[in-house]
């Protein structure tokens, strides 16, 4: 069995990341797609009860969730609505990904990643690299500055607007 390369946390915690633990931005989607995206809306998630964010775990080889920088967000693209809407974030993160902070993006069989692609311009998705057509839930990785920070006023408006587009004014 392979060995990984583990996580700096005295350099990370000099940068302001709270050991082992979900960074502000996971924290913050976590708090805050429920709020805009209730269940009410048909949006079932994994559970049927709503939109759940994971994000950090103690797997020291999982170079993206282990510092907590990394959120999945879990709708299923087999759900027309969870469809629609893990479209449109996957989309608001590929297109903004400065203004947000990301660094990859994985949706229902589409990657974009930053510095390989133009924004909104995904990559063919590859199942034989070892990836899993993430369809049951969005992978998001932030940059490392915008992983501590709390949310965005951009973010928010991002989200009000997908909202408002899917979900009109209900």
């Amino acid at each position: 069995m392979g060995t990984c390369k583990t996580v700096n946390w005295k350099r990370l915690a000099r940068k302001g990341f709270k050991v082992k633990r979900n960074q502000n931005m996971v924290l913050f989607l976590r708090s805050w797609l429920p709020v805009v995206f209730p269940a009410h809306l048909g949006v079932y998630g994994r559970s049927g009860k709503g939109i759940e964010v994971g994000g950090y775990v103690a797997d020291p080889c999982n170079k993206f969730h282990h510092p907590g920088k990394s959120a999945d967000i879990y709708l299923s693209a087999s759900r027309e609505t969870d469809l629609k809407l893990g479209s449109a974030l996957f989309e608001m993160f590929a297109d903004y990904p400065y203004s947000l902070g990301v660094e990859q993006v994985i949706w229902n069989r589409r990657l974009w990643l930053d510095g390989k692609d133009a924004p909104g311009c995904p990559r063919p998705f590859s199942p034989n690299a070892g990836m899993k057509a993430h369809d049951d839930h969005i992978h998001v990785t932030f940059t490392e500055e915008s992983a501590i920070e709390w949310g965005s006023s951009t973010l928010m408006y991002l989200l009000s607007m997908i909202r408002s587009e899917i979900f009109g004014g209900k």
